[in-house]
């Protein structure tokens, strides 16, 4: 499967060795995260970039399915000031 991804993710994820396997995100002992555990860390990592609560993994997902260059959602300002929208 081929997802698109903005030029800023692609950037941050470039150093990242994926050597042996193809998931990034691993937790403290290098293993995958369980569901719960990255659902939390995402509610973390949010905080620490002083991203509004109620931004999701699911609703990440959700709208890399419809975003699009004319999005008129209304929290396209947002996607627009992180880059993910131009």
């Amino acid at each position: 499967m081929f997802i698109p991804i903005v030029d800023k993710l692609a950037q941050a994820l470039a150093p990242l060795d994926r050597s042996k396997g193809g998931t990034v995100l691993k937790n403290a002992y290098g293993r995958l995260f369980a569901e719960k555990s990255l659902t939390g860390m995402m509610a973390h990592w949010n905080k620490q970039a002083g991203i509004p609560e109620g931004y999701t993994l699911h609703g990440l997902r959700r709208t890399s399915a419809h975003i699009s260059p004319n999005a008129t959602s209304k929290r396209a300002p947002s996607w627009r000031r992180w880059g993910i929208l131009p």
